[in-house]
């Protein structure tokens, strides 16, 4: 088995990361094509050809992953205070 990235023959764009046997009788989608991806390569990437370009990825910020567990919460159906319900509105229709 070897690691391979599905890339979308279009776009360049890196649609999955799988295990692949060369033997196996799953067949590549159309407009799609299987890279050896051996240690690089990722969901979200792009290949050029040549080489994966990897997109940089901002870390959340404090907010969005407040607003995040707060929505999750909700969800949840779980109880909320006053404050926390004031602290998503802020947080998702005011930030």
């Amino acid at each position: 088995m070897s690691r391979k990235a599905l890339v979308n023959n279009s776009t360049g764009l890196v649609v999955n990361v799988i295990e692949h046997e060369n033997d196996s009788d799953w067949s590549i989608p159309d407009d799609h094509s299987l890279i050896n991806a051996v240690d690089k390569g990722g969901p979200g990437d792009t290949w050029d050809g040549n080489s994966f370009i990897s997109v940089t990825r901002d870390p959340p910020s404090a907010n969005d992953v407040r607003k995040d567990e707060l929505e999750d919460k909700a969800r949840k159906d779980q109880p909320m205070t006053t404050a926390e319900l004031r602290e998503m509105y802020k947080l998702r229709f005011l930030t």
